[in-house]
């Protein structure tokens, strides 16, 4: 519209709605994607952390040739070396306040590591890390990719996704 020869400015009441509408559509519609994204997310963060802590325990072993024991509190933990010294710790609300770890074997809630970088726990110890509060895993029908840190008898670290096969280099 114009009004005394210049050519109108802005957006028309019809056209900020339209535009209003198309982007609450998009958003509505990207909410779930979302919210699936950042559980996984936190599931991921924690997981890596585990990861990254009983690595560091093991490295700490080999490099003091003694015992390192890595403690699991809820979802916080802690390397210590034997006099109860703190080599690192972590809180479990840093990045990942919603992953939920549980422990295989039950009760298990540190794992040692001798100066050669084994564990003195003697048997597989499973870390599974989930998010009860993002819906269920992959592995029972759900949305969450949920995943486990694994440490070995002989103390092999690793990550690997439930979900996968175990032929697969990423499955349990």
């Amino acid at each position: 519209m114009c009004f005394f020869g210049r050519p109108a400015r802005g957006f028309t009441l019809i056209e900020l709605l339209v535009a209003m509408s198309v982007l609450g559509l998009l958003v509505f519609l990207a909410l779930p994607s979302y919210r699936t994204w950042i559980q996984n997310t936190h599931i991921r963060t924690m997981s890596d952390a585990l990861l990254n802590g009983l690595q560091l325990a093991r490295a700490e072993a080999v490099k003091r040739n003694g015992l390192v024991t890595f403690t699991l509190n809820g979802s916080d933990w802690t390397v210590t070396d034997p006099s109860g010294t703190t080599i690192q710790s972590r809180q479990g609300s840093e990045g990942s306040s919603n992953a939920v770890v549980t422990v295989t074997p039950a009760g298990t809630t540190a794992v040692g590591f001798n100066g050669l970088g084994r564990s003195t726990v003697g048997s597989v110890v499973s870390f599974n890390v989930t998010n009860p509060t993002g819906g269920t895993c992959q592995t029972d029908g759900g949305t969450m990719r949920c995943l486990r840190v694994e440490v070995q008898i002989g103390g092999q670290v690793r990550m690997c996704d439930p979900k996968l096969a175990a032929t697969d280099p990423m499955g349990c």
